[in-house]
């Protein structure tokens, strides 16, 4: 009994030895993720509120039963007002975007206004269109989702 206890014992401070080794090691390499994504968030903490003070910039959060979803906004490139939004996929499919889109150019009311979408994605352009967007063009452009160059629609809506 003794010595069932005696290794028992021993056993149990071998695992907290190695549980205690593992958690360390784990606990590093947290401790590294979260040193990059505090770099991460004190980089788009920079960029938003850089955005968020620049006037030319008019952005809104898409909020559906309390949960935000997604995010619509105007900016200026090149001199020319463009639109962007984007919608977690849970969500589409649903006129969401639609909508918020819709309500979005009520209150921003500048004129032309443009967007660009990748030549595939059917939905984005579905969703331009039913706001009264036009498609005046193509463009090719680098999509940062893809990592690559690809061809894009240009849409232009002058009145709403």
């Amino acid at each position: 009994m003794i010595s069932l206890i005696f290794i028992f014992e021993r056993l149990k401070f071998q695992i907290w030895k190695v549980y205690f080794g593992f958690n360390w090691i784990r606990m590093q390499i947290i401790w590294q993720h979260l040193r990059q994504k505090i770099q991460l968030i004190k980089v788009h903490l920079e960029k938003y509120t850089k955005l968020l003070n620049d006037p030319t910039v008019n952005n809104f959060t898409i909020v559906v039963d309390g949960i935000i979803v997604g995010s619509v906004a105007k900016f200026v490139m090149e001199g020319n007002a463009e639109i962007t939004y984007w919608i977690d996929k849970k969500y589409w499919k649903k006129g969401i975007t639609s909508y918020a889109l819709k309500h979005f150019l009520a209150i921003e009311t500048t004129r032309p206004i443009f967007a660009r979408v990748a030549f595939d994605n059917f939905g984005s352009r579905r969703v331009l269109e039913k706001c009264g967007f036009v498609k005046i063009g193509t463009d090719r452009g680098y999509a940062n989702a893809r990592q690559l160059e690809i061809e894009e629609f240009i849409y232009r809506l002058d009145n709403f």
